[in-house]
């Protein structure tokens, strides 16, 4: 057995020391629960659907008028080939009399 130590405090250096308590880490705080109106949330649910519905609508808009042009420049390019086919005939018709 071993003696106990012969000093004057009340440290014993013979028994090592338990260790310390782990520290917890301290509770997150709660977030802080949303202000905004439940009416409020919902009208600007509604404004931002009619938005992106609104810029749909423009971008089909745009869209189906630059188709359209395109369809009606291919149009008027096979009149046009058509007319100038036609008044070549004629030319070679004339010129050959």
């Amino acid at each position: 057995m071993t003696r106990p130590a012969p000093y004057l405090f009340d440290v014993d250096f013979s028994r090592p020391e338990p260790p310390p308590e782990p520290e917890r880490p301290a509770a997150a705080p709660e977030p802080p629960r949303p202000t905004v109106d439940l009416d409020q949330h919902l009208a600007e649910l509604v404004a931002v659907e009619e938005r992106a519905r609104a810029e749909a609508f423009a971008e089909g808009r745009e869209e189906g008028y630059a188709a359209g042009r395109l369809d009606a420049e291919a149009r008027a390019a096979e009149r046009l080939a058509d007319a100038a086919s036609s008044l070549v005939g004629v030319a070679r018709t004339l010129l050959a009399a």
